[in-house]
């Protein structure tokens, strides 16, 4: 009865999802269209409805005997792995269920997970990971951790290298975003991101906009400049400009009390629009090693626009409490919101009184072919293997198929369902997916750069930030042989 239970569900979900557009996963090189507009052309592997094609992944037909798999799961990853049982229509959910339980009847295994976070703790989960793994103590399998805190585990000898040791998870493959390779260096890989977390897309980044405002304004929306490739900085500025109003008329913009034109929090907001700007703390040369790049002429001035966004352009700078700048766009005192995806259901933005619509950041110029939108590094969900892990071959195996089958029927639920008829009151909106999320990028900054661009420029309106990065450079360069000698060597 239970096999005959799972293959009824599956066949129902499978005749559902052959309905639905697939979603943008990977990050693909170039322009997202011959013509360089900025508009999405089909995904690799997909076919003219939208549905995925991708042939499955060459895994051998193995049963490891009811072997526990160990999944240590940090912060968010929970909602990507813990249903415990089928809902009442709650698609998402049964997507995920369904997922578990067909690989642990493909391989007669079971999927245990151990979380020590919650939504608003982190820490506990990444200090039993390292303790661990220092020990010698074979608890986990794998890890779903925070990039932030990746790099440096894996320097302190912590997680195994996919290439080497990992031989049947296959990084080529569309389910796992070639964008975070771009935070690994040379041919070594420790720590990936893909489908195998769905809520990797609700922590990319990107622009929400109120309606009533921009009607009251007589403002167009932006959506036809996005599909245009259109959508700049310079076009953006235009917009908000003059648009910063003293409500109670004390002479004093008071964030409490007045209307602003774009706000976000301290620890994302410059770094999204640095990298959609096309700048950089650190970036990879030719040869694959990490470089200095905060002094380019790119990264320059991007800094100084965003300088110009909060000092000129009647933006308010959240260094205050976090979820300010959330209740002014609630209150109709905010024309933009820089946000991640997810917390547009989190913070309950469809109960407000406003319409709103969603779009991505700004691109440089006419000439930048695409819209590329930061998966935020401070939460996002990466998946490293420990260096105790006695069963290589097994988790290799098991790991590829997670993504695969998150890839073919998870990521579609999250896109189509949840976001599209969740988190958005408009088509336009539901259209701005594919831009938001077709070339989505990763950052990782050097931890002698640590919190400057935030809180030593950009928080204190430093136009004299050039010296303020020189005096790190030591510090930075020191850092940078320290990855080099790490991963070359």
């Amino acid at each position: 009865m239970k096999a005959i239970k799972i293959f009824l569900a599956l066949a129902i979900l499978s005749a559902v999802l052959a309905l639905m557009f697939s979603c943008a996963g990977e990050k693909k090189e170039g322009p997202q269209n011959a013509s360089g507009d900025g508009s999405p052309d089909l995904e690799e592997g997909a076919n003219e409805s939208g549905g995925k094609t991708q042939d499955a992944p060459n895994l051998p037909e193995m049963s490891f005997g009811g072997a526990e798999f160990r999944l240590l799961l940090s912060g968010w990853s929970g909602v990507d792995f813990e249903c415990e049982e089928e809902s009442d229509g709650d698609r998402l959910n049964d997507a995920i269920y369904l997922r578990n339980l067909n690989l642990e009847e493909k391989y007669d295994v079971v999927i245990k997970t151990v979380r020590l976070d919650n939504f608003d703790v982190f820490g506990p989960s990444s200090d039993s990971y390292r303790k661990a793994a220092r020990s010698g103590s074979d608890e986990y399998d794998a890890f779903f951790g925070i990039q932030q805190y990746s790099l440096v585990d894996s320097m302190e000898g912590l997680n195994v290298e996919y290439n080497e040791s990992l031989p049947y998870v296959d990084l080529a493959k569309p389910w796992w975003d070639s964008g975070i390779l771009e935070v690994c260096y040379g041919d070594k890989v420790y720590f990936v991101s893909g489908d195998i977390t769905h809520s990797t897309l609700g922590y990319t980044t990107l622009l929400i906009f109120n309606k009533y405002l921009f009607n009251e304004q007589g403002l167009e929306y932006p959506y036809q400049s996005v599909k245009d490739g259109t959508w700049t900085y310079d076009k953006f500025v235009g917009i908000i400009k003059d648009l910063a109003r003293d409500l109670d008329g004390d002479g004093k913009m008071d964030y409490k009390k007045d209307l602003f034109t774009i706000a976000g929090w301290q620890y994302e907001v410059p770094y999204n629009f640095h990298t959609v700007l096309g700048g950089n703390e650190v970036i990879k040369n030719k040869d694959g090693h990490p470089e200095i790049d905060i002094f380019s002429e790119k990264s320059i001035a991007a800094i100084d626009k965003i300088l110009d966004l909060f000092s000129d352009y009647g933006g308010f700078y959240n260094n205050k409490n976090y979820g300010d700048d959330r209740n002014m766009f609630k209150e109709r005192r905010l024309y933009f919101l820089d946000v991640r995806m997810f917390e547009i259901e989190r913070y309950d933005f469809r109960s407000m009184e406003d319409d709103f619509g969603m779009i991505p950041h700004p691109k440089l110029d006419l000439e930048t072919p695409y819209y590329t939108q930061l998966v935020n590094n401070n939460v996002v969900t990466v998946t490293t293997v420990p260096v105790t892990n006695t069963r290589l071959e097994m988790t290799s195996i098991l790991l590829e198929d997670l993504a695969y089958e998150g890839y073919r029927t998870i990521s579609p639920e999250y896109k189509e369902v949840l976001l599209m008829t969740k988190l958005t009151r408009d088509n336009d909106s539901a259209d701005m997916f594919e831009y938001i999320w077709g070339h989505r990028t990763y950052r990782y900054g050097l931890e002698a750069f640590n919190n400057t661009l935030n809180a030593n420029v950009i928080g204190r309106g430093d136009r004299g930030f050039v010296s303020t990065y020189e005096k790190l450079t030591a510090k930075a360069e020191a850092e940078i042989e320290t990855i080099k000698e790490f991963f070359f060597n």
